[in-house]
């Protein structure tokens, strides 16, 4: 019966990695970063303190291959990992003045990460999270 359960956590586990997950960032309307792979030298995304003024937003959209049951989400987080703002879904929308207000706190970088969750949390399965970008105040 443990083997089983294992044998279970692995498979599962491995269907997980093999999910393609692509995702589009925009701000004001234009597209700033494309990508499907997980870069942290790469996927970063410089925004001057003036482009916050106008009255848009960032927003941002995660397409899954073969989306799963699990809860996605996508947050704002400091350096430390510690969550400063969250979405629940694929797709999520800040204001720029809600991402002013936090450029105002963390006045170096806020990185965009992707949270795959199980939909249960008495499931023995990890949570897994992708880093999606950095967002660097100029």
């Amino acid at each position: 019966m443990k083997h089983f359960f294992t044998v279970a956590l692995m498979l599962c586990t491995l269907q997980l990695a093999h999910t393609q997950t692509k995702w589009t960032i925009l701000h004001n309307k234009k597209i700033l970063l494309t990508a499907s792979v997980e870069n942290e030298l790469e996927n970063k995304i410089r925004i001057k303190r003036s482009e916050l003024q106008k009255n848009e937003q960032l927003e941002v959209i995660c397409v899954v291959s073969s989306p799963e049951e699990r809860k996605y989400s996508i947050e704002l987080t400091n350096e430390n990992g510690q969550v400063l703002m969250e979405r629940s879904g694929l797709k999520a929308s800040f204001s720029n003045k809600e991402i002013r207000k936090l450029a105002k706190l963390k006045k170096s970088q806020i990185r965009i990460n992707l949270r795959i969750s199980p939909p249960n949390p008495l499931m023995m399965m990890p949570d897994r999270q992708i880093q999606l970008a950095t967002l660097i105040f100029e």
